[in-house]
C-alpha cells in the first residue's frame, strides 16, 4: 500500500490499469450482443442525467464498465474488476456527484463506445484512461483526505 494515499484512490489507480486494458480488448473482441447492451445503458444513463437521478447514474455506470470488461474476454479481470467495483459501490454515488464528472463521464463514455465500435482497441485504451484519470483528478480535488490535509498545512506554512 503506499504510504498515506486512501484506499480509494488505490482502487481508482487500479481500475486505470485494467478497465484500460478492458477497452482495448473489448474493441478488438466485442460482439454485436455486447454492443448493443453498451448502447441501452449508455441511453439510459442519458435519461438518468435528464432525471438528476444519480444513483441510477452510477448503477448504470457499474453495468457499462463491467460489459465492457465482460466483452474484452478476460474471466481474470473481469473478477478483479468486480471486486474494485465492489469495493467502490458504496462510493460510486459520491464520486458522480462531484461538480461536472457526470457530463465529462457521458462524453468519455460515448468516446470509449465509438472507439470499441469502430475497433481501434490504441482510442479505446487511451480514452478510458483519460477517463479514469479525470475521476481521480477530481476525487483528489474535492474529497481526498490527504490532499485535504496537504491543502491546510500548505496554507498554515505560508501563514494562512
Amino acid at each position: 500500500m503506499t504510504e498515506g494515499a486512501p484506499v480509494i484512490e488505490e482502487l481508482l489507480e487500479a481500475r486505470k490499469i485494467i478497465e484500460s486494458h478492458n477497452a482495448m480488448m473489448a474493441a478488438q473482441y466485442i460482439d454485436v450482443g455486447s454492443l448493443k447492451k453498451i448502447e441501452d445503458l449508455l441511453a439510459e444513463m442519458d435519461e438518468d442525467i435528464k432525471r438528476g437521478d444519480i444513483d441510477s447514474f452510477s448503477e448504470m455506470d457499474y453495468e457499462f464498465h463491467l460489459s465492457i470488461g465482460k466483452a474484452a474476454g478476460n474471466r481474470i479481470l473481469l473478477k478483479v474488476l468486480e471486486n474494485i467495483k465492489d469495493l467502490l459501490r458504496y462510493r460510486q454515488s459520491t464520486i458522480n456527484s462531484l461538480p461536472n464528472i457526470i457530463r465529462s463521464s457521458s462524453l468519455r463514455h460515448r468516446e470509449i463506445l465509438g472507439a470499441i465500435r469502430t475497433g481501434d482497441s490504441n482510442l479505446a485504451a487511451q480514452v478510458m484512461t483519460k477517463h479514469i484519470k479525470e475521476v481521480i483528478e477530481a476525487w483528489k480535488k474535492h474529497m481526498s483526505p490527504v490532499q485535504g490535509r496537504k491543502r491546510k498545512n500548505r496554507k498554515a506554512y505560508l501563514g494562512m
